[in-house]
This record gives C-alpha cells, structure tokens and sequence, in this order.
C-alpha cells in the first residue's frame, strides 16, 4: 500500500494480516533533508603571474548525499565563458586565475550553485634597473638601484658579482 499526500512528520503504522496479527511500528519519521548548500575555499593559490597552479575546493552540506564514498556530484564552470570546467571531484586543480563557480547534485537530483569565487594571480613581475655613478663613472663608482613591482615578496636579488641586496655597488 502506498500513503501519500502526506507531511513531513512523525507517524504510526500499523501492519494486521489475514489471521489478526499485528505489527506496530510507532516511530516512523518522515523528514526533509536539510537544505543542499556550496561553497568555494582556496586551496592553492597561484605561485606567479600566468601559472596555473591555483586550486579551490567545494563544500557542500546538506541534500541527501549519494554514500560515505562519494556524497555528491560536482560540476565546476569558469563564470565569464560558462564553460564546464574540470572533472566531477569537490577538488578543482591546476588553474589559473580565473572566476569560477560549482553546482553540486546530490541523490535525489537536488542542486545547489555556489557564489562566483575569483581565484587571483599576483601582478605581472618587473624589474627596474636605475644606474648612477658617484665620480666620472669611469672607475669603479657605479651604483645600481632595483625597483620592483608585482610578484610576491619578499623577493631574494643576486648579482653576477654576488652582491645580493636592492643596492649593487662597484659593479
């Protein structure tokens, strides 16, 4: 027999077959799961400008998940072209900076779609060199001064005279 149209709810059922015996059953617990939520964290962050080495991960709660195994199916997407992006794994690797976002089904076919997360790069590394001399410049009186801009610091400078700072004299 099949009850339906019913709430979500705590019942009791009771079981009578041919001869008069019967089965109570007095805890039976109609529920709805708890709302399927996602999120985006970073995992990896992208090293330099250009890599793909950036990796962020899905965290999704709730729904109805598949087994201990494999709880939920993952479908990750790059937010600016819409296209489908990896594989079917809560773990999202080998990027590059990019916006991306992740919709997650669980068994019973409901989904959930995270907030778009931007997954950042550093600046693009630049060197500047500025040569100054203290006398004529024709001796050894020469100084050069590094700027940098972009990248990560902090940043480790080597000359090919081994001086190792962001002020190279008598060079």
């Amino acid at each position: 027999n099949v009850l339906s149209d019913i709430g979500v709810e705590k019942y009791e059922v009771t079981i009578t077959d041919a001869n008069g015996c019967t089965l109570v059953i007095d805890d039976v617990d109609i529920f709805e799961p708890p709302v399927l939520e996602v999120s985006i964290r970073p995992v990896n962050v992208i090293s330099c400008y250009g890599a793909t080495t950036g990796s962020i991960s899905a965290e999704a709660i709730g729904g109805r998940p598949f087994n201990n195994i494999k709880q939920y199916n993952y479908q990750w997407f790059n937010a600016d072209t819409g296209l489908p992006v990896g594989s079917d794994n809560f773990l999202l690797e080998n990027i590059g900076s990019a916006k991306y976002y992740v919709v997650v089904s669980d068994a019973i076919g409901t989904t959930a779609t995270s907030d778009t997360y931007l997954l950042t790069q550093p600046d693009i590394l630049e060197l500047t060199l500025n040569a100054d001399y203290t006398s004529c410049g024709d001796a050894n009186d020469w100084t050069i001064t590094s700027e940098v801009i972009g990248g990560t610091p902090p940043f480790t400078f080597a000359c090919s005279n081994g001086a190792n700072s962001t002020l190279f004299t008598v060079v």
